[in-house]
C-alpha cells in the first residue's frame, strides 16, 4: 500500500533559556519567551488551512507551549508524544551554550556524557514516523512540534538523508517546514517536487 502525506515539522518558540543562551537538550520546565508565544500564534497561522488532522508535540514544556495554538485554530487535539523530545545533551543542560561546547571539546554530533547521541533520536524519529504512518493511512496532514536538533534529525530522516552527516542546520525558533512524503509498504521515501 502506497500513502502520501504533508508532515509540518515546528520547532518550538523561543523559549527563556533560548533568551539566555542555555542548553536546554530534555530540561522539562523551561517556558517561553513572550517572543516565543508570538512565534507559536504565528506558526498557528501558517498552519491554519494546512488540513492537519493530528498534533503531536514533544512533552517538554516549551513544544506543549507551541503546539496548543495550533492545534486550537486546527480543532484537533494534541497529542504528546516523548519520542519528539529534544536530544537529551547530560552534563551541558543548563549550561552557557559556547563555553559549555567549548569547554566539553564537544561537536554537534556527538554524545555528550550522560546524553544521547544522533543516533539515539534517530531511532526516535524512526519510531515517531510509524506511528504517523499508522495515523495518516488515509493521507491526512500531520503537524509535529519538536525542538532544533531532533527538528533537524527528523528531516533528514523524511528526506532520505543519514542524520548527522552534513554540517548541523540551524533551525530559527517558531520555524515550520513541510516535507511531502511517501510510505511504499514500511519503506519512507520523500517526494520530490
Amino acid at each position: 500500500m502506497t500513502a502520501e502525506i504533508d508532515l509540518h515539522v515546528v520547532r518550538h518558540g523561543q523559549s527563556s533559556w533560548n533568551a539566555q543562551h542555555r542548553i536546554q537538550g530534555q530540561t522539562p520546565h523551561v517556558p517561553l519567551t513572550s517572543a516565543g508565544e508570538q512565534q507559536a500564534r504565528e506558526a498557528a497561522r501558517q498552519l491554519k488551512d494546512c488540513g492537519a488532522t493530528a498534533v503531536y508535540t514533544s512533552d517538554l514544556r516549551r513544544a506543549v507551549q507551541t503546539a496548543v495554538p495550533i492545534a486550537q485554530q486546527l480543532g484537533v487535539m494534541m497529542t504528546l508524544d516523548s519520542d519528539l523530545r529534544e536530544r537529551s545533551l547530560g552534563e551541558l543542560e543548563g549550561s552557557c551554550s559556547d563555553q559549555a561546547w567549548a569547554a566539553a571539546g564537544a561537536q554537534p554530533s556527538r554524545r555528550i556524557r550522560g546524553g544521547e547521541s544522533v543516533e539515539d533520536v534517530t531511532m526516535r524519529a524512526r519510531r515517531f514516523l510509524r506511528r504517523v504512518r499508522l495515523h495518516a493511512a488515509d493521507g491526512s496532514p500531520v503537524v509535529a512540534v519538536t525542538h532544533g536538533d531532533t527538528a533537524c534529525i527528523l528531516v533528514d530522516v523524511l528526506r532520505g538523508e543519514v542524520p548527522g552527516r552534513r554540517p548541523w542546520a540551524t533551525w530559527p525558533n517558531g520555524q515550520v517546514m513541510t516535507v511531502r512524503c511517501r510510505w511504499q509498504g514500511e519503506a519512507l521515501s520523500p517526494v520530490r517536487e
